[in-house]
C-alpha cells in the first residue's frame, strides 16, 4: 500500500503544470517534476542537470530563479521558518527575464509532512507562471487610466453656456476635451440654420428623398 501511495503521489506531482521541487530538511532536492526541468532549462540550466541531491539554495545563489538577493534571503528564511513550525506557508510574487521577456511567477513554499503524521520532513517549492494574469491586470489598469469622469458642480454661464475652469471661462467643447477623452466635430443644427441663414432654410423644408 505504501508503494502504491508513493507511486500515486509521484504521478500527481509529475502531472501538474506548476514547477515543483521537493526538498529535505537540509534543503537538498528529493525530486522535481518535468515542468520544473522545462522552467529551469529556459533559465539556461542544462536539461540534463541532475537535480536530485543538490542543495537548492546554492543553486538559487548561483543566479537561478531569482536575480534579486532579497528574494533568495526571503526563500531561505521562509524555508527554515516552515521547518521550525513558525509559519505554515510562504508566498511571494516576482519577475525574471526569460528569453528576453519578463515573466511573472508566484513562489510558494509549503511543509512536506510525514504521511499520516504532522511531523515536517522537508518543504515543497512551487513556481506558478502568472504572466498571463499579470498582463491582463496591466491591460485593465491601462484601460482604467484612459477613463476620465466629471463629478461635482460645474459652473456654467446661463447666457453663453461657457464653463468656468481654473478661473477662466471656456467653451463647453474645450472644457470637455480637456477633462475627458471626447473629441468634437462641428456641424450646424436645423434651428440655427433657420435663425442664422433664413434664406437657405427652405432646403430644410424639402421632403426627404426615400
Amino acid at each position: 500500500m505504501t508503494n502504491l501511495n508513493t507511486t500515486l503521489h509521484n504521478e500527481i506531482i509529475h502531472s501538474l503544470q506548476q514547477s515543483i521541487a521537493v526538498l529535505d530538511c537540509d534543503g537538498c532536492v528529493i525530486t522535481v517534476n518535468p515542468a520544473w526541468i522545462v522552467m529551469s532549462t529556459s533559465n539556461k540550466i542544462p536539461s540534463d542537470f541532475q537535480w536530485i541531491g543538490v542543495n537548492f539554495f546554492q543553486i538559487c545563489e548561483s543566479s537561478f530563479l531569482m536575480e534579486e538577493i532579497e528574494i533568495n534571503t526571503l526563500l531561505i528564511t521562509s524555508f527554515h521558518s516552515i521547518l521550525q513550525g513558525h509559519i505554515h506557508t510562504f508566498s511571494h510574487n516576482f519577475s525574471m527575464l526569460i528569453n528576453h521577456k519578463t515573466e511573472w511567477f508566484v513562489l510558494d513554499v509549503s511543509p512536506l509532512l510525514t504521511f499520516g503524521m504532522n511531523s515536517i520532513k522537508g518543504a515543497i517549492v512551487t513556481l506558478t507562471n502568472i504572466t498571463a494574469s499579470k498582463q491582463l491586470e496591466h491591460d485593465l489598469q491601462e484601460s482604467l487610466s484612459q477613463i476620465r469622469t466629471l463629478r461635482g458642480l460645474i459652473p456654467i454661464c446661463a447666457v453663453c453656456k461657457r464653463i468656468k475652469d481654473d478661473e477662466l471661462w471656456n467653451a463647453i467643447e474645450n472644457f470637455l476635451e480637456k477633462h475627458t477623452y471626447a473629441e468634437f466635430t462641428h456641424d450646424i443644427c436645423p434651428d440655427c440654420i433657420r435663425s442664422l441663414y433664413p434664406k437657405y432654410s427652405f432646403v430644410l423644408d424639402r421632403p426627404s428623398e426615400s
